[in-house]
């Protein structure tokens, strides 16, 4: 029998062959020979958000837990911000299925943006991504849209890839700018695909200014390449 490499005095032996030493914990394999050796050892304690990794080798000491989730001391993990992305939740051979869909948000504000007729970049507004297909846009107006005569008209668009709604007139029938939750039904003259990262912007037309208003605009959209 080869010599036990273990003083008696410095182990307690624990089921499944785990074993306490002088300084801390052990985890032990016995070959068919009856020879012990040391698999993995344990500190007594470990940092915060730390756990032992396994590899080839044996057990790997303390390593922080880290990439697209992170854990704590209570065993709670988190997913990062960012880190579900399309490619990860594409099907196996990335044609289809499961892309996922996002929503930008922009804030049209009289007292912030102005009312001057023209194309307004909203100063409050979400950056929509290239190759982002918008297929839906819904508002939700906070204070009624007027102009002078109640003439002018407003639509949504992005810079380059075009309109995201028609122009409606302040005026329209159904209250379309008075406030409450809307719905553009049909964006036009199709889903729009964008070719570059875009702010979102409103057009004002009808030959007057904007006198007030204020809406919260939210624009549905999944990337695809």
């Amino acid at each position: 029998m080869p010599k036990n490499p273990f003083q008696a005095t410095d182990i307690i032996l624990k089921n499944g062959g785990v074993i306490e030493t002088e300084g801390g914990t052990s985890i032990i394999e016995v070959d068919s020979s009856g020879t012990p050796s040391i698999k993995a050892n344990i500190e007594d304690s470990l940092a915060d958000g730390s756990i032992y990794v396994g590899s080839a080798a044996g057990v790997t000491s303390e390593v922080a837990m880290s990439g697209d989730v992170t854990i704590v001391n209570s065993g709670a993990t988190t997913i990062g911000a960012g880190a579900v992305t399309e490619p990860k939740v594409a099907d196996s051979n990335s044609a289809g299925g499961l892309f996922v869909g996002k929503t930008a948000i922009a804030t049209y504000d009289f007292s912030v943006d102005g009312g001057t007729e023209g194309v307004i970049t909203l100063a409050r507004t979400a950056t929509i991504p290239d190759n982002a297909i918008v297929t839906g846009i819904m508002y939700d107006v906070i204070t009624t849209f007027t102009s002078s005569a109640d003439a002018a008209t407003i639509k949504v668009n992005l810079p380059t890839d075009g309109d995201l709604s028609t122009a409606v007139a302040i005026s329209a029938a159904g209250d379309a700018w008075d406030a409450g939750a809307h719905s553009f039904q049909v964006l036009t003259p199709t889903p729009v695909k964008t070719t570059g990262a875009r702010a979102i912007e409103i057009t004002t037309a009808g030959g007057e200014d904007l006198t007030a208003g204020k809406a919260v605009f939210v624009l549905s959209y999944a990337v695809t390449e």
